[in-house]
């Protein structure tokens, strides 16, 4: 080190500023936090406009999935039935 180059260099934060925390998603049928793993489902291609896009629960997704297996409807629109009938059970 030289002489007169002893300078501390410090980091700080500006007042107010404060770090990013990880924002969880919430359930689209319960709205209740998803913390890890959420299940994110989309309209097939063949599916009527507008596609909609869900971001389930695992409880949610696996009321869905026992919906769908429940259901004898063949359409593209068939997610959209099932997701229909979940929610309106589970809200």
């Amino acid at each position: 080190m030289m002489p007169g180059d002893d300078v501390t260099v410090t980091i700080r934060r500006e007042i107010g500023q404060r770090e990013r925390w990880y924002k969880p998603l919430r359930c689209s049928i319960c709205t209740k936090f998803i913390w890890f793993r959420p299940n994110t489902l989309k309209e097939p291609l063949e599916a009527p406009e507008p596609r909609f896009e869900w971001i389930l629960c695992k409880p949610c997704h696996q009321a869905l999935l026992v919906e769908m297996r429940r259901s004898s409807i063949r359409s593209p629109a068939r997610l959209r039935i099932a997701m229909g009938l979940v929610a309106a059970e589970r809200s």
